[in-house]
């Protein structure tokens, strides 16, 4: 029975270091999210500068499908072999 409750214990331990690193990953992403709408307010900063008012992000990323779709058809000069 020993055995059993020494490997709880290492688990147990696994477990609150693991919970540890989360709520310190979590400290860093709320401190990254700070700093960056903190840059995205000061024009002062290259390439921080924040999206125009009531833009959506997801806005963009149909932009992109939609730049996608209305490429040309044929595949780039380098695929198509010799010719």
């Amino acid at each position: 029975m020993n055995e059993h409750s020494d490997y709880a214990d290492k688990l147990e331990r696994e477990a609150d270091s693991l919970d540890e690193q989360s709520e310190r990953l979590g400290d860093d992403i709320e401190d990254t999210k700070k700093t960056w709408h903190e840059r995205q307010a000061d024009a002062g900063v290259p390439g921080a500068v924040g999206d125009p008012p009531g833009h959506d992000a997801g806005d963009d990323v149909e932009e992109a499908v939609g730049d996608a779709s209305n490429q040309s058809e044929d595949p780039p000069p380098e695929s198509q072999g010799p010719g």
